[in-house]
């Protein structure tokens, strides 16, 4: 929890989690795996026992009359054996529980204190979120505002752009009239030198 307070990436965090909870699964799974192996070879050990009792038994019968003492101290051998196996069987299968409990009760303080971290995690990112969306509201609304400002510097640079063309206009037609003026007015002297150099002319001859 402390780490993820420290800007631990949630992400990463979660991985993490399902990381050691597989972990975790997996050891169980390995162990139970193994008990049930050992529990398995004992099994067949006391099958094995079991098969060599009645082979005893079966030879007790093929012998009884010549070998009756031999026979009844193998056979209280055998018994004793096979309270022995069944014995540490028992004790086996009570330390195995004992340590599937612990290894179980260990795994649940670990899945909790996992879960408890999620659920920081998640309020950390819900708060995250709703923080997130009042500063992008702030910023639309902040947007929206200078949106406004700048078409309304649109709109009055539009009415002086026009503003400039109808007096760009107005002084084109005022410079055309004065240029056609100008035109005409040389045009007349023109004509007017023409008369005068032709009388010129005629008075030299």
């Amino acid at each position: 929890m402390v780490a993820a307070k420290q800007g631990v990436n949630p992400t990463e965090l979660l991985a993490r989690i399902e990381t050691l909870e597989h972990e975790l699964q997996r050891d169980v799974q390995a162990e139970a795996a193994r008990w049930a192996g050992e529990v398995q070879q004992l099994k067949l050990t006391i099958a094995e026992v079991r098969e060599a009792l009645e082979s005893a038994e079966r030879s007790k019968d093929d012998a009884v009359q010549a070998a009756r003492v031999e026979t009844t101290g193998e056979l209280a051998q055998l018994k004793e054996a096979i309270s022995a196996l069944r014995d540490e069987l028992e004790a086996l299968a009570v330390q195995k529980d004992e340590e599937v409990q612990r290894a179980r009760a260990d795994a649940q303080g670990e899945i909790e204190q996992l879960k408890t971290t999620i659920a920081t995690l998640r309020d950390e990112l819900e708060a995250l979120a709703i923080s997130r969306d009042a500063q992008v509201q702030r910023a639309v609304a902040d947007g929206e505002g200078e949106l406004a400002q700048l078409r309304d510097t649109i709109s009055s640079l539009r009415d002086e752009l026009e503003a400039a063309q109808v007096e760009r206009d107005r002084l084109i037609q005022e410079k055309t009239a004065e240029a056609a003026n100008d035109v005409a007015y040389l045009q007349q002297t023109v004509v007017a030198l023409r008369d005068e150099l032709a009388d010129a002319k005629q008075q030299a001859e």
